[in-house]
């Protein structure tokens, strides 16, 4: 019951109010419930508070880019990148945005990269895939 889990995350914030969990399993929630605009700024606070953190940071440019920010998302991508080259989200944004406007042969390099790093990442497998790479 993703409406509870709001509830509850609310009432744990209204103890602990920057708790990093509580934010981030709430804008989780949020955006499980498809309400993008409610999770951005969560992950927006999580980033100013834990700038470090890539997995905020990734969830900051998936946000932005569903709510069509793309300038903004193509940016967080590549921060998330450069933070943590490990980490896939920072290429599925920035791949599928590079995509999106048609430079195909760049977002392939972007998949092709982020499957170097993660070379199991089924996402990565498919968009590379949907690239003809």
């Amino acid at each position: 019951d993703l409406d509870g889990a709001v509830d509850a995350y609310q009432k744990g914030l209204d103890l602990h109010p920057n708790d990093p969990d509580l934010l981030n399993n709430l804008a989780r929630v949020y955006s499980e419930r498809q309400d993008f605009e409610a999770a951005g700024p969560i992950y927006a606070q999580l980033v100013r508070d834990w700038p470090n953190n890539s997995d905020y940071l990734s969830n900051l440019g998936i946000v932005q880019w569903v709510l069509g920010d793309y300038k903004a998302a193509y940016q967080t991508g590549l921060k998330v990148i450069q933070m943590d080259p490990r980490h896939p989200g920072g290429y599925v944004v920035v791949g599928q945005i590079l995509h999106a406007s048609g430079k195909v042969d760049e977002a392939r390099e972007v998949y092709q990269e982020g499957l170097r790093q993660n070379p199991d990442h089924q996402e990565l497998r498919a968009l590379l895939a949907s690239t003809n790479g």
